[in-house]
């Protein structure tokens, strides 16, 4: 579809098509003068291109409105292309550069020519700072921010340019132990609540010392005999161990 000059209206009639094209693997809408209207009103329906490989967008006025619209989608997760050359980005749209390829984890090929992102070049590194598939990047100078992915300018190949800066990074994260995920905020306000696993393992932790508890209780009963006042204190000592158990897990389920 490239080079059809289809504008907004042409966008909206589009959308309406994609999501029978469920299959779709490559789609190319480079210059087509779509502006930020047509990309908005293409947005829900290349969401549901979950399949999608390849998105050629390149010289349709997206700017900065359009940008954050495409930032939005979180579903083209298999996304391995993408082309937004000559948008009228500048720097203030790199923070939904940003966002928008940290969400594209096997992206192989992003092009930003053509574009002013000036100093938002840094901000769009840091959303790639993590990426372990990236092979080609257009319109960012690499080699100027390397600091900013966290390579060693010691470790890298010759030639020493963006491709082989790119190869040392993606072979640092693919040696990378996975992120875990931040707690969510207290919905009370303020602090941090445990995370569900936390919970978890410190209800199973007191749920198994009062279980110990109760089997010595028990076996210190069987050897009572004629001594029930020290059986009766075992017994009285487990209940109380788990009743604390009980306790700590509904504490730590709610985040206390």
């Amino acid at each position: 579809l490239l080079g059809n000059r289809m504008g907004p209206d042409g966008a909206a009639s589009l959308a309406a098509c994609l999501p029978k094209l469920c299959r779709l693997r490559a789609i190319g809408l480079d210059f087509n003068r779509m502006g930020h209207k047509g990309v908005v009103a293409l947005v829900p329906a290349l969401a549901q291109l979950e399949g999608l490989q390849s998105l050629t967008m390149g010289k349709n006025a997206i700017g900065g409105e359009g940008l954050h619209a495409l930032a939005a989608i979180r579903s083209l997760r298999g996304l391995q292309l993408l082309h937004l050359e000559s948008n009228n980005f500048t720097a203030l749209d790199a923070e939904a550069l940003s966002s928008l390829v940290q969400g594209l984890p096997c992206l192989r090929e992003l092009n930003l020519s053509g574009n002013k992102l000036g100093g938002g070049e840094r901000a769009v590194l840091l959303g790639l700072s993590r990426t372990t598939a990236l092979q080609r990047l257009l319109g960012v100078d690499v080699l100027q921010h390397v600091d900013v992915l966290g390579v060693d300018p010691k470790l890298i190949p010759p030639p020493g340019d963006d491709a082989a800066v790119l190869g040392q990074l993606r072979r640092r994260n693919r040696r990378r132990p996975p992120r875990l995920a931040a707690p969510a905020p207290d919905a009370r306000g303020g602090g941090e609540r445990l995370e569900e696993g936390t919970a978890e393992v410190a209800g199973a932790e007191a749920w198994a010392a009062a279980c110990v508890a109760l089997k010595l209780a028990g076996a210190d009963a069987a050897d009572a005999d004629g001594r029930p006042l020290r059986a009766w204190a075992a017994v009285l000592v487990a209940a109380m161990v788990l009743i604390v158990a009980v306790l700590t897990h509904v504490l730590a389920r709610a985040g206390w």
